[in-house]
């Protein structure tokens, strides 16, 4: 168990919706939810509120999908948040 002063996100009593993204076309789903999911915990470890988090992710999940292969189509820190800043 792990004690943090931070409320975890599903003490968070509200339903959340962003609208889609897409940076790129869609070559493969392979990694997406992989990709969404390491990106909002990347987000939010690093101090961002739940919703500004999950809509980072979202844009590197949107650019997962545009290459093919599990291992293809990632981004680091830099260039997330780069593509982040360029789109919204």
């Amino acid at each position: 168990m792990c004690a943090s002063p931070r409320p975890s996100v599903a003490g968070v009593a509200r339903t959340v919706h962003l609208p889609a993204v897409g940076t790129r076309e869609v070559v493969s789903t392979v990694g997406a939810g992989d990709a969404l999911f390491a990106a909002f915990l990347d987000g939010w470890t690093r101090g961002l509120e739940p919703r500004a988090a999950l809509r980072r992710a979202a844009y590197l999940a949107s650019w997962k999908v545009g290459a093919a292969g599990g291992a293809a189509g990632f981004l680091d820190r830099a260039g997330l948040d780069a593509l982040a800043a360029a789109r919204s």
